[in-house]
């Protein structure tokens, strides 16, 4: 029963035409967080018939490719680590596989990329796309919108405007420490 899961009430808010995008986050068995971990998306819209009655709605979980190992592997020379986190730096895809999707758990909730590196994130936060040398390594950005690169043109996306963060925007960001520079 998903009655009572955050994207199944938005869901239904929703009139003719919109489709809700959820955040990406890890799926929800049973009221836990289902293991192995299985992070995925869920675009769901609600069914109306020919005289605009509410039938029900129509949810897909999406189970999106790594897009860091996608990276990784069309670079294979390349040294350094990308990594893809949400708006609030929590890691989605990269880095440590035990710190993602830390807003998820109540013991990791000061785990995320801005706790590690708080002077590079106030940069890569405060634009849309760049590359700097920290005393740490060289750090190269880009602000993704996972709402455009879904979009579809006869729809409207509905989001969860304030808290669903991970929808505001992303970052992609590749990190090559000082040690690999050489």
């Amino acid at each position: 029963f998903k009655g009572k899961r955050y994207y199944f009430i938005e869901i239904e808010k929703l009139s003719e035409n919109q489709i809700y995008l959820s955040q990406y986050d890890l799926n929800i068995e049973n009221g836990s967080i289902e293991k192995p971990l299985k992070p995925l998306f869920r675009i769901g819209m609600p069914l109306f018939n020919n005289h605009k009655k509410k039938l029900g709605v129509l949810i897909f979980n999406i189970l999106p490719n790594d897009f860091v190992a996608e990276i990784k592997k069309t670079n294979p020379d390349y040294s350094g680590s990308p990594q893809i986190l949400n708006s609030d730096s929590y890691w989605l895809q990269g880095g440590s596989k035990k710190d993602r999707f830390g807003f998820m758990f109540a013991n990791k909730k000061n785990i995320n990329f801005k706790s590690k590196y708080l002077k590079e994130w106030e940069i890569i936060n405060k634009s849309d796309k760049g590359q700097f040398v920290s005393d740490l390594g060289v750090f190269t950005f880009q602000t993704l919108n996972p709402e455009k690169v879904l979009s579809f043109s006869s729809f409207n996306f509905v989001t969860k405007k304030q808290s669903d963060s991970n929808l505001k925007h992303w970052k992609l960001v590749s990190f090559l420490p000082s040690a690999k520079l050489n």
